[in-house]
């Protein structure tokens, strides 16, 4: 028998970057879970989807603009299930929106294909934020101590607890997504404890200053924790700084080649209009990689 408590929840993002995990999903401080549930009217029992939004201790005040997209996914994609509308979530009034998906029946019967072989139902959603209000003040954020029950795990570095939202952190970063999954506790070294302050700011949506004196630092925490939005923050003020000179080209493409950014690379190099002036930009090019010396290589010898 299917138990309509077992779904997988795949989050898509449109304009604003998500996070997500088994059981719910955040939009940096904006925590968001899924509840699937029966209900029973006069056609049956029916399938409901409820999407609530709340925030995770940073404004006593807050509207998000939304649109939602459940799809309850079929063998035959042709014949999945959509649900789709706009609502708006608001602290006090409406914190949630919920939606009839189906029958049990036309969900539950093995033979319509939405239940797999594991025995069960995958519900995809897709979240497009139009906009929000209530979040222009940031509010820094005390990980050195326990707050409540959302921090409800301890990421130990260098006999220093930091404590921090499981959803948060686990749905920026798939490192410490596969670390939770058996455990509330994880322990990292090889990391500065200021530097991954700075970055538990980031994921709690305290902006963050990416700047020529930490873009480095601040890639590697990216790489070393494959957190994804981080790293592109990294890789865009490299642009920023390519174009607006804060950093020399050589100093743009140390950073890049370190940390395995092409697309950059190929726009600083890119960028010389010469091969003396390849030459002149990038002095240390025997100590780039082998790949950033291709690259280098392959533009000089374009101007013969």
């Amino acid at each position: 028998m299917w138990n309509i408590t077992q779904f997988i929840l795949v989050l898509c993002a449109y304009r604003y970057f998500f996070i997500f995990s088994n059981i719910g999903c955040e939009m940096s401080c904006c925590e968001r879970y899924v509840k699937v549930c029966p209900s029973e009217n006069k056609n049956g029992t029916l399938v409901s989807a409820y999407l609530y939004c709340d925030v995770v201790d940073v404004a006593n005040w807050w509207r998000v603009g939304a649109t939602f997209c459940i799809v309850v996914e079929n063998e035959d994609d042709d014949h999945s299930i959509v649900r789709q509308m706009h609502h708006i979530f608001e602290r006090e009034t409406s914190p949630s929106r919920g939606w009839t998906i189906a029958t049990l029946d036309e969900v539950s019967k093995q033979e319509n294909k939405f239940v797999d072989e594991d025995g069960d139902v995958e519900f995809r959603v897709m979240i497009g934020v139009d906009w929000v209000e209530g979040f222009s003040t940031p509010k820094y954020f005390d990980f050195f101590s326990k707050n409540g029950d959302d921090d409800a795990v301890k990421i130990i570095l260098d006999d220093v607890t930091f404590y921090v939202n499981k959803y948060i952190i686990s749905g920026h970063s798939s490192y410490f997504r596969y670390k939770l999954i058996d455990g509330d506790e994880v322990e990292i070294d090889d990391v500065k404890i200021q530097d991954f302050y700075d970055f538990l700011q980031f994921l709690y949506a305290v902006p963050l200053r990416i700047s020529k004196n930490n873009v480095d630092r601040m890639s590697q925490i990216a790489i070393r924790f494959n957190a994804i939005n981080l790293k592109t923050w990294c890789i865009e003020y490299l642009e920023f700084a390519h174009m607006n000179k804060e950093m020399t080209d050589s100093e743009i493409l140390q950073v890049a080649d370190e940390h395995g950014f092409a697309d950059v690379m190929k726009t600083v190099i890119g960028s010389a209009k010469s091969a003396s002036e390849v030459k002149t930009k990038f002095p240390d090019y025997e100590d780039y990689s082998t790949d950033a010396l291709c690259v280098i290589v392959r533009k000089a010898l374009s101007f013969k």
